[in-house]
């Protein structure tokens, strides 16, 4: 309707209607164009509002998956460390809880770190949502150094192989009956594993001589064992330092959206090797 008009006024030679139909033209398109801009800007906010969200979601869901990784490779460190100690002397002083000892240290949490919101975000092209170039940087960071905790994860000492390799089999399988490992889910559906800290298997007194003369007499099994020492104590720290990574990033997110939550302090390990 716009365009014939301006044909009319064209035609009549009414230069001045025509510089107002025209005007009205470019104001409507500047305007139409205004309104989807300021309104996908709105939905840009409003779903970067959803994705940091998600991410503390995920935040809160990782730290308490490190704070369980600590636990649980703090339990191995300690069993391990025994297992050490019992070695350095000439006689097991308790074969049975050596044994359970030197088969739980070779125990590992391969699970994989949570990330799938993070993917999808990449995923969809819409970093940018996240908030500006300081929290964007925060949260790149973050994700870096879970694949370096990915990483360290997927380390496995020789100590394993080694043991699980020379234990005779009836023995292991007794440690797995008699010490099982216990498993529930937390409330994130997550399985969470343990097992105790002290136990003998079920075993006579003749089969766990003759399990720990086969075991001691593996070659240079101090020396993988030490090693395996130092890769839980690793991992500890790793998992040390994403919790209280993933606090932080939790924290400047909750700002952006107006929540607010206390910060908590992971269980340190009761012993560290140099």
């Amino acid at each position: 309707m716009v365009i014939r008009r301006i044909r009319e006024h064209v035609v009549m030679h009414n230069w001045f209607a025509v510089l107002i139909d025209l005007g009205i033209v470019v104001l409507g398109v500047f305007l139409g164009t205004q309104v989807s801009n300021w309104n996908q800007t709105r939905l840009d906010r409003q779903r970067g509002g959803e994705f940091r969200q998600r991410l503390i979601d995920d935040l809160a869901a990782s730290r308490e998956d490190f704070r369980q990784r600590i636990v649980y490779y703090q339990k191995v460190h300690d069993l391990g460390y025994a297992a050490l100690q019992d070695l350095r002397r000439p006689h097991s002083s308790d074969g049975g809880r050596f044994l359970f000892a030197a088969y739980k240290a070779t125990q590992i949490l391969p699970r994989s770190t949570q990330r799938t919101t993070y993917q999808e975000i990449q995923s969809a092209g819409a970093t940018g949502t996240l908030g500006n170039e300081t929290i964007r940087q925060q949260i790149a960071n973050y994700y870096f150094n879970l694949d370096t905790t990915n990483a360290t994860i997927a380390t496995v000492p020789p100590y394993r192989d080694i043991v699980r390799r020379g234990m005779p089999y009836g023995v292991q399988r007794a440690i797995r009956t008699d010490c099982a490992e216990s498993y529930r889910e937390d409330a994130n559906g997550r399985a969470v594993t343990g097992f105790p800290a002290d136990c003998r298997p079920k075993l006579d007194s003749a089969a766990i001589a003759a399990a720990v003369a086969t075991v001691r007499a593996i070659p240079d099994l101090q020396s993988d064992l030490t090693r395996s020492l130092i890769d839980d104590d690793q991992k500890i720290v790793q998992f040390e330092t994403m919790y209280r990574r993933a606090g932080q990033l939790k924290a400047l997110l909750q700002a952006t959206v107006g929540q607010r939550s206390p910060g908590v302090k992971p269980p340190r390990p009761g012993h560290r090797s140099a």
